[in-house]
């Protein structure tokens, strides 16, 4: 049976991700197991590749959101009003990848971030779609509501 290979061809969201993700990355332990964002996808897309490049942190570190202002910081000691996210850097940086190229509509949507009972991490647009993402960005299962 012949086999059939593909050139790999790198897509504008893989030049974004400013930093390899590591495969037995974990999710960030003690992290909050719920947070709605108050700023939108790409503006949280655009703060962590902003930091990325200043090399605030490696693709391990965990992510912090402050629900009260919308600022986006690195590592897991808290201020007041931050959250941690269960997906660190990388992750992130990948997952939202993801959702650039095959959902880009939800860019202007404000994420919720979430852990199941399972310990899986979820990105969620209430209403309008879900992510189920794996340790290491990878969205291992999709739902989006088509109206």
């Amino acid at each position: 049976m012949p086999v059939l290979t593909l050139p790999l061809i790198e897509t504008r969201w893989e030049a974004r991700v400013a930093r390899p993700v590591q495969q037995d990355a974990t999710y960030v332990e003690g992290c909050d197991t719920y947070v709605r964002s108050p700023i939108t996808t790409d503006t949280l897309d655009r703060r962590l590749e902003k930091l990325a490049r200043a090399n605030a942190g490696s693709a391990d570190s965990a992510v912090r959101l402050n629900v009260d202002n919308g600022t986006v910081a690195l590592g897991e000691q808290r201020q007041e009003g931050d959250n941690v996210l269960p997906l660190r850097l990388g992750a992130m940086q990948k997952a939202f990848g993801h959702i650039r190229e095959g959902d880009p509509w939800l860019l202007d949507r404000n994420p919720v971030f979430y852990v199941d009972g399972q310990g899986k991490a979820h990105i969620d647009y209430t209403n309008l779609a879900g992510f189920v993402v794996d340790p290491i960005g990878t969205i291992v299962s999709r739902s989006v509501n088509p109206w």
